[in-house]
């Protein structure tokens, strides 16, 4: 079963301050939230944690740490949003987790749950996977390629057109531009899943994710570059 827990956690005002937590400058009503975790996680490969809060905290940070031998470690940071994507790898064993928000007033650290990160086990994927994928459906124009190597453990040289809507200084010129996500590798995990991430010192970022089963990916691309974002859904066969 997913692991998700429910974290609520009432941040205080000027008026009513709780000793040694850092009062914040927001509504008096608490910030909930959900952390979710995939169904599986695996030890040293990308997982996808998602913080999902419906709370206004402008400026803030969302952080993802593991509890060490002696302390807090952070994994990730991201920008907090209703739904922040965090991505990161864990080591195997039982780990301790929990969300820590920061914000220029103050941190507050959520309520720690457990999480425990599979070593390996049978693996989904094999040799008879090797080949190159192309769409199963090619829509006129497109571009979908990407090999699988190693005995069904990597996917690389992947390449994909997609649409992107950029938002331009006037509301007159925003536009969508034709772009191509690109992904050199990423790792397929024992279950066929697979997360593979690009970011560059420039902003630009490519998400993959999916899986692969029996010879056929399924999964979705999303890309992020300047003012500019797009996603495609996929679905691909070994040619």
């Amino acid at each position: 079963m997913p692991l998700a827990a429910a974290l609520a956690l009432a941040l205080p005002g000027a008026a009513h301050p709780l000793p040694g937590v850092p009062s914040f400058d927001a509504a008096s009503s608490p910030v909930q939230g959900t952390l979710k975790v995939p169904e599986r996680v695996y030890a040293g490969y990308l997982a996808i944690f998602e913080f999902e809060s419906q709370s206004s905290l402008s400026g803030a940070q969302v952080l993802l740490q593991r509890r060490g031998k002696t302390s807090w470690l952070t994994v990730v940071k991201a920008r907090f949003r209703q739904r922040t994507e965090l991505i990161a790898k864990l080591p195997a064993g039982r780990q301790r987790l929990r969300v820590r928000i920061e914000t220029a007033a103050g941190t507050v650290d959520l309520p720690e749950q457990t999480l425990t990160v599979r070593r390996g086990g049978r693996r989904a994927t094999s040799g008879r996977d090797d080949g190159s994928y192309a769409a199963r459906t090619p829509p006129p124009n497109s571009t979908l390629r990407f090999k699988v190597a190693n005995d069904g453990t990597t996917l690389r040289d992947f390449k994909a057109s997609l649409t992107a809507f950029c938002v331009g200084p006037t509301l007159s010129q925003n536009r969508f531009v034709e772009a191509f996500a690109v992904l050199g590798s990423a790792r397929i995990a024992p279950d066929g899943a697979v997360t593979g991430l690009l970011e560059t010192s420039s902003g630009a970022r490519v998400l993959l994710t999916g899986r692969l089963r029996n010879r056929r990916f399924q999964g979705e691309v999303n890309m992020q570059f300047s003012t500019c974002s797009g996603s495609r859904k996929l679905d691909a066969v070994r040619r």
